[in-house]
């Protein structure tokens, strides 16, 4: 296989997998977990602060849940935010 054709397939793949999480987000749009597959795909795209916004969500929809505060957090430490990352610890 080309490079091209690899970089096709791989593209299509993305497409579909955003597609599987878009139509599921419709179905249930307070899902935490979905909102975090988003976030780490945003965060492989260097789209940290689109991710940031989804965190955010998340923490919205599940205050209680560990998980959601601690990808706040690592999202944080990726914008080089450690202020918020220190409130966020404090609170």
């Amino acid at each position: 296989m080309t490079v091209s054709v690899l970089n096709d397939n791989i593209i299509g793949e993305e497409v579909k997998a955003v597609q599987i999480i878009a139509a599921a987000m419709n179905q249930t749009p307070q899902s935490y977990t979905l909102l975090h597959t988003q976030c780490e795909f945003l965060r492989s795209k260097g789209k940290h602060d689109w991710a940031l916004k989804l965190a955010r969500q998340a923490v919205n929809c599940a205050p209680s849940e560990f998980v959601t505060w601690e990808k706040l957090t690592e999202i944080y430490i990726d914008l080089r935010q450690y202020d918020a990352v220190c409130f966020l610890c404090s609170s």
